[in-house]
């Protein structure tokens, strides 16, 4: 498992916790953003799961994508209304891109 966080703080709480629950070797802390880290992830993901500033989902969302295996799975934490309707602004993507048959 691959994670991003751009806050230094959050990095370091991050690590000593993954630690402490040994989980340190399967999962890997990446310092920086998200959007930025998913084009240098080699392969495509199974899961892309955006936990993110709420006003960053639409452009994370084209990375996510793009980062998937045809099949694969993209979700995010919504909180707020204003997050969801924003969210459900986004492009629709072509149903060849995801689908399992393409």
């Amino acid at each position: 498992m691959i994670t991003f966080e751009v806050d230094a703080p959050k990095v370091a709480l991050a690590r000593h916790s993954f630690r402490a629950a040994g989980v340190d070797s399967v999962v890997e802390l990446r310092e920086g953003d998200g959007g930025a880290g998913l084009t240098q992830v080699a392969g495509p993901a199974d899961l892309v799961f955006i936990d993110s500033e709420k006003s960053d989902y639409l452009r994370l969302l084209e990375p996510a994508i793009s980062a998937l295996r045809i099949g694969g799975c993209s979700s995010r934490t919504v909180s707020s209304p204003m997050s969801r309707s924003s969210w459900s602004s986004a492009p629709a993507h072509s149903p060849t891109r995801v689908s399992a048959g393409s």
